[in-house]
């Protein structure tokens, strides 16, 4: 899946902070820090999800 987000930054007060950007995405999937997963309506509690963590996310990324 290919990152096609847009980050805007409205009356930035510094010129870097007011041009355009295109963050490039590290091409190591371990490094994205952003997994979405849709999880079933039934689980409720966090305690539930985290109970069955291992099915849903990937196992932590080791950082160096």
């Amino acid at each position: 899946m290919k990152d096609q987000s847009e980050q805007f930054v409205i009356a930035a007060s510094h010129r870097i902070l007011a041009q355009q950007s295109n963050s490039i995405q590290n091409p190591d999937l371990g490094m994205n820090p952003v997994i979405l997963v849709r999880v079933s309506e039934e689980l409720q509690t966090c305690e539930e999800l985290m109970a069955q963590r291992d099915q849903f996310f990937p196992p932590a990324p080791e950082f160096r």
